[in-house]
């Protein structure tokens, strides 16, 4: 056989029963809650008027009534009015700032100035919807006129609170309901006038015809140049009065004049809807910010007519009785009081109110970028370290994809972001690209393949160090609060013991001081029992001497 011929044997080994894989055993901490009270941080100020500001920053905020982390109740104001006279408001200016924000209901902030800052907005119910609507007057009229005191101006409708909702997005995708409400508040009616009373008016007579028999008939003829409304007559002889009497007729009292009306009030003005201002332009078809409207003016108040007549007086007259008689006998008439006039009071005029109709504006921003703040970039970091270390990297894409795209781009212009905040933008972009690069190759937190053991590399140390450092500081601030507040109890429990044992021992001084007046008391006591003898001899004494001195 020659050297081609020549064959080779080798053993083949079976590899078909033997795995390629390789199994790793890790442990990892629980999966974080992203609505855990946790990673909400609360901020309140308040305002002289009572009213609040608030800051909240989250990573998954719920606002819904009975939700463990309180929010609903906190913001929502339950009132169903207000007081025209007094009118309150809860929070003046409320601030978010999450990931993503779920309103389950409807969400009642009345005159709040709302501020979203949020990668997605969730309506988790079918009405669920965001009012800052003023609520309406509890009385829809003011007071009316009273006595002379004019109808109460109408209170001005309340503007509504501006919506300003800068969000990556919103669901559900197909919406059809109303989800911004920030109408313009109603101006309250003015209360009524009153009309002026009539003036009491007279019967009055332009002049009168008498006659007497005397056995003559004589007759006379009166005329008035002012209407009468009392006047006297009686008959004479020359200057010698007749047989007739005095005749009277009329009231002796002159019409009155009309009273003026009383004004009415002014009706309020027209409140103004609330600005609503977003980055999600079907929103903007889902939105009402309708001003108000001012009170309904009120009608004109007449001043009380005159009395009638309105010229008027009283006469005194003497009419002469002709021995033969006479159709025109002679005659003296004198003004008691005269030339008395009337006038109608003064109307009011209703005014309406100086506006109207309020105003609103809505306003559609085309600007990437705007919704991310830096105080929610700091949250959603957190939470996606912590996502990290629990092994959960399949989450960190949906959380972090819209991110990573708009972070890529150039810094939003608004005065959020400025030169300063500028350098915060780039340091979110390139944690979270670290944070994606190494969930997308299957890296842990540090940047380790599997099997790979941190706890026994110095680098892995410090990188857990590095991030832990922070909530570290989270715990150390609320210890220190802790520490105050024990403090602060130990030294009321302190003052108050103290306290205690002041009025403890001022007691036991009183006590003393009782028992040593009761013992001198007794000693009083017994020296004036022991003077009763001697003033009884005394007595007797001095009514023996007195009997003397009466013999």
């Amino acid at each position: 056989m020659n050297k081609l011929e020549s064959t080779s044997t080798r053993q083949i080994v079976d590899l078909a029963n033997i795995s390629p894989q390789r199994t790793f055993l890790a442990s990892y901490p629980a999966k974080p809650d992203p609505q855990s009270s946790f990673y909400i941080t609360k901020h309140h100020t308040q305002n002289a008027d009572g009213s609040e500001n608030h800051i909240i920053s989250g990573v998954h905020l719920v606002l819904k009534k009975g939700h463990e982390n309180g929010l609903w109740e906190l913001l929502e104001d339950s009132r169903k009015s207000q007081d025209a006279r007094n009118p309150k408001l809860k929070i003046r200016s409320l601030e978010i700032q999450c990931d993503t924000l779920e309103v389950h209901g409807q969400l009642k902030i009345p005159e709040t100035n709302l501020t979203v800052y949020a990668r997605k907005l969730v309506w988790g119910t079918a009405k669920a919807s965001i009012n800052s609507s003023p609520l309406p007057w509890a009385v829809k009229k003011a007071q009316n006129a009273a006595g002379q005191q004019k109808g109460e101006n109408g209170a001005h409708g309340r503007h509504a609170g501006n919506i300003h909702l800068f969000i990556g997005k919103s669901e559900p995708a197909d919406d059809q309901e109303q989800r911004l409400l920030a109408c313009g508040g109603n101006g309250q009616d003015p209360g009524a006038g009153a009309d002026g009373k009539d003036g009491e008016s007279r019967q009055s007579r332009d002049g009168f015809e008498a006659a007497v028999k005397t056995p003559a008939i004589s007759k006379a003829q009166v005329s008035f140049d002012t209407p009468a409304i009392y006047y006297t007559y009686g008959w004479y002889w020359s200057f010698i009065k007749g047989t007739s009497g005095t005749h009277t007729w009329g009231t002796d009292s002159f019409p009155t004049d009309g009273t003026d009306a009383v004004a009415p009030g002014k009706p309020g003005n027209a409140g103004n809807g609330g600005e609503i201002i977003t980055t999600d332009k079907k929103l903007m078809d889902h939105s009402d910010n309708s001003p108000g409207k001012a009170g309904q003016k009120e009608r004109d108040y007449r001043g009380g007519t005159a009395g009638r007549p309105l010229k008027s007086a009283k006469y005194a007259v003497k009419l002469y009785m002709d021995a033969f008689g006479t159709d025109n006998a002679g005659k003296d008439v004198a003004k008691l009081e005269g030339n008395h006039t009337t006038k109608s009071g003064t109307g009011a005029k209703a005014l309406p109110a100086d506006i109207i109709k309020g105003k609103s504006q809505s306003k559609h921003l085309d600007q990437a970028g705007l919704w991310i703040h830096p105080l929610q970039l700091q949250k959603v970091l957190e939470y996606a370290r912590d996502l990290h270390l629990a092994g959960a990297v399949d989450d960190l894409p949906t959380l972090l994809a819209d991110y990573e795209h708009t972070l890529s781009g150039e810094v939003p212009k608004s005065d959020l972001w400025n030169d300063n905040s500028a350098m915060q933008w780039a340091r979110a972009a390139s944690d979270i690209a670290l944070i994606l690069q190494r969930s997308r190759q299957h890296l842990d937190y540090y940047g380790h393949g599997a099997g790979f053991t941190p706890f026994l590399s110095l680098h892995g140390t410090v990188k857990l160090f590095e991030q832990e450092a922070e909530r570290a500081l989270h715990i150390l601030l609320l210890t220190n609060w802790i520490n105050v507040k024990a403090r602060s109890v130990k030294e009321m429990s302190d003052i108050l013991t103290e306290g205690i044992k002041n009025l403890n021992q001022n007691i036991d001084k009183g006590v003393e001081q009782i028992a040593t007046a009761k013992e001198k008391i007794t000693t009083h006591e017994n020296v004036l029992e022991s003077l009763r003898p001697q003033l009884e001899n005394l007595a007797v004494e001095l009514s023996d001497l007195e009997n003397k001195l009466m013999d």
